[in-house]
């Protein structure tokens, strides 16, 4: 029953489109003892949490599947109750700290600190909001963004990406973004990947087998990850509650999200995997049967023209025409 419930939330999602939630219908994530899942402690998500998380799905995971954007979301929940030092008192400050294309420190229009070389007050190259001491083209140790590869984490395009995207509205996003950030604020949304609180675009740079152990991949096509594999590889960590194991014995019980109708979030892959194919088959029937009424309406023309040369506009003409036949 629980599968089913799941396949028909995303049918109407597909269906009925997708419009935020109020304040009154967000979600609250639900944090538990990853042994004894023992309720621990609550954050209440709120409107900035879905118009980020959309934001970070949009860069990150938007131009995959729903499984990944759900992915996506997840790990930043998990981590933030993995690790001490990732646990913030909003959800927003969690996903802005650990996704690299909304994170402030990355944004010459915030503070920049990670690109103040490359700062500069052109628009055209990223530019500052406001002026920093090392915000001017002008100084000795100014690097011009444009003169770097485009998988430079610096590079001009994706100064401009993040300054795009931080300014971005919710129903200006990808439709993944929307629909899936509206499900996790929602506490509708699965949890695909259990335990994972880590991922990274593949650029050949694999973790040390000591410190993370891979989930699994998911391709990525939102152009964050370009001049690398084109895929977003997950991991499991060891938590600070438990650093003698990674996180892969976690079930989904310890990170819930609690809808406010009292209801716990599902967690499984084969969850997403169902949805994602009825969503696509409903789509694919859809097709069919706008096809099939193109096909009715034009052979229905011909059939209307074909009676009308047959019978030059008359029955009589008709009669004769068939008595051939």
């Amino acid at each position: 029953m629980k599968i089913q419930s799941v396949l028909l939330l995303f049918w109407l999602v597909a269906v009925a489109g997708v419009t935020p939630a109020r304040a009154d219908e967000l979600a609250t994530i639900e944090y538990n003892d990853p042994l004894t899942h023992d309720h621990k402690t609550s954050l209440k998500l709120t409107q900035d949490d879905v118009l980020w998380a959309a934001r970070m799905i949009d860069t990150e995971g938007g131009g995959g599947d729903d499984e990944h954007a759900a992915a996506a979301i997840w790990t930043v929940v998990q981590r933030s109750w993995c690790h001490t030092a990732n646990r913030h008192s909003t959800f927003t400050a969690s996903l802005r700290e650990f996704s690299q294309p909304i994170n402030p420190i990355w944004n010459c229009a915030e503070s920049g600190t990670a690109c103040r070389n490359f700062c500069d007050e052109s628009d055209g190259k990223g530019g500052c909001k406001t002026r920093h001491n090392y915000c001017d083209a002008t100084a000795d140790n100014y690097l011009d963004p444009a003169s770097v590869s485009k998988g430079h984490y610096c590079a001009a395009h994706r100064l401009r990406e993040r300054r795009t995207i931080t300014s971005t509205p919710l129903e200006k996003l990808s439709p993944v973004a929307q629909r899936v950030a509206k499900l996790f604020a929602e506490g509708k949304l699965p949890n695909p990947i259990p335990g994972a609180t880590d991922w990274q675009a593949d650029c050949g740079n694999d973790r040390s087998p000591r410190t993370s152990l891979k989930a699994w991949s998911y391709s990525d096509n939102s152009g964050f990850t370009e001049g690398c594999g084109g895929t977003n590889t997950f991991y499991f960590e060891k938590c600070d509650a438990h650093p003698e194991r990674f996180s892969n014995f976690w079930s989904g019980e310890e990170v819930r999200l609690k809808a406010p109708d009292g209801k716990l979030s599902a967690y499984g892959r084969s969850e997403l995997a169902m949805a994602a194919v009825v969503r696509t088959l409903v789509a694919s029937v859809k097709k069919a049967e706008a096809n099939a009424e193109k096909i009715a309406e034009r052979y229905s023309a011909k059939s209307v023209k074909l009676v009308h040369e047959l019978t030059n506009g008359s029955d009589e003409g008709l009669a004769g025409k068939t008595s051939a036949y």
